[in-house]
């Protein structure tokens, strides 16, 4: 015996898309559209070159990278926080090791991925950059960590202008070796600070600071 089969009773799946194919339901015999699984390859624009998938049963253009560029010469360093500008280019604050000790660094960077300018802190020993704020102006507001007299660290803000240049700085009262986390922009030109106090005995305390627009400590906890 062979077995036939009867063109009459084959079922042909059409229609349907690369995202949800129709295909046959064995036990019903009829045709029913399926999503393919997230990341299958696809093509939305009619172009091979951009590397479209399925997301949720349509098919997505998948994101490239604007650019990709490297910063830094040989040491170890890091970024904290990266915020756009007002200018629409993009600012990157952490520290960069130079000669031995870490040192705190602010980079702008163009849209197009090209570096406008840095700068560094500018302090003796090991100090960085964490949090990090666009200003209306062009400018930048950072949190700033830095060894003080006697051991440990302290925390202070730095205002630069839209060329890196430092209008001014300020420090707050030192607790142990505090540690420096975020900075947003609050009302009337003021900013909020975070991070941790490490007091002596203790581990470590969750730390907020209010500043007014020239760094003044207004209060903290």
């Amino acid at each position: 015996y062979s077995c036939k089969i009867d063109p009459a009773t084959v079922v042909v799946c059409k229609g349907g898309d690369p995202c949800q194919p129709a295909t046959c339901v064995p036990a019903s015999g009829a045709c029913a559209t399926t999503k393919s699984d997230d990341g299958s390859p696809c093509d939305v624009d009619g172009k091979t070159c951009t590397p479209d998938v399925c997301v949720a049963g349509s098919c997505t253009a998948k994101a490239s990278p604007l650019f990709d560029v490297t910063l830094g010469a040989k040491g170890v360093h890091r970024f904290n926080q990266v915020v756009i500008a007002a200018d629409g280019a993009y600012a990157a604050a952490g520290d960069r090791e130079t000669e031995g000790d870490a040192d705190g660094w602010l980079v702008k960077i163009g849209p197009d991925g090209l570096q406008q300018w840095q700068m560094t802190s500018g302090m003796a020993g090991d100090d960085a950059f964490y949090g990090l704020v666009a200003e209306a102006d062009g400018g930048f507001t950072l949190v700033q960590q830095a060894p003080v007299t006697g051991g440990g660290t302290g925390l202070g803000l730095r205002r630069v202008d839209a060329k890196g240049a430092t209008l001014w700085q300020t420090k707050f009262p030192n607790t142990g070796k505090d540690q420096g986390c975020k900075i947003v922009r609050a009302g009337s030109g003021t900013a909020f600070a975070g991070g941790l106090q490490n007091k002596a005995g203790d581990p470590g305390e969750l730390w907020v600071a209010r500043a007014d627009g020239a760094g003044k400590l207004l209060w903290q906890h």
